[in-house]
């Protein structure tokens, strides 16, 4: 016969109730610092500096439509399944777009562009044709938030940190 006290149950069950509020706490600050992550990620993958805009030119606009596919940076990294996505640096508007926001009443952290901060010379802007779409008539887009954050190394990466975040808080309690 097995005799359980109700003290025993209730000790119990707070215990598990600090589990659980132990674990929502460490997922909620582990997604933020993922996210955050996630951010400087695909920033870097915004920011070659390889090739400036005459080098571009001088390439016959490897970004162009009129060439029927993305002609510059074909292959993969640890950071991008498709780097033929990857972006050039040139004045930092585009950069300047994307944005993290860690949500405080949910555990979210959302990477964003502002579709108004990066204007071309005639004052349209442009970001969310690069980034968000898929270009314009004259360009191809390179949906770069989505082609980071779906490679598998820095997916598991994300999952790991969330993970070692999780199991921090609870070693607390």
């Amino acid at each position: 016969m097995i005799k359980l006290r109700q003290s025993s149950m209730n000790k119990a069950i707070a215990k598990l109730k600090k589990l659980g509020s132990a674990a929502h706490y460490g997922a909620h600050e582990g997604v933020g610092q993922q996210g955050k992550r996630l951010l400087a990620t695909v920033k870097q993958n915004m920011s070659l500096t390889d090739h400036s805009l005459a080098d571009l030119a001088d390439k016959d606009h490897p970004y162009a439509r009129r060439h029927g596919s993305i002609k510059i940076h074909q292959g993969t990294s640890s950071t991008l399944a498709d780097t033929t996505n990857y972006i050039h640096k040139q004045s930092g508007e585009l950069l300047r777009a994307l944005k993290g926001e860690k949500k405080t009443n949910q555990i979210r952290y959302r990477v964003s562009v502002d579709p108004s901060a990066a204007k071309n010379e005639s004052g349209k802007p442009y970001a969310k044709f690069v980034l968000e779409t898929d270009g314009t008539k004259i360009m191809f887009g390179r949906p770069l938030l989505a082609a980071t954050a779906n490679t598998p190394q820095v997916q598991s990466e994300l999952k790991d940190g969330v993970l070692r975040s999780i199991a921090k808080a609870i070693a607390k309690v």
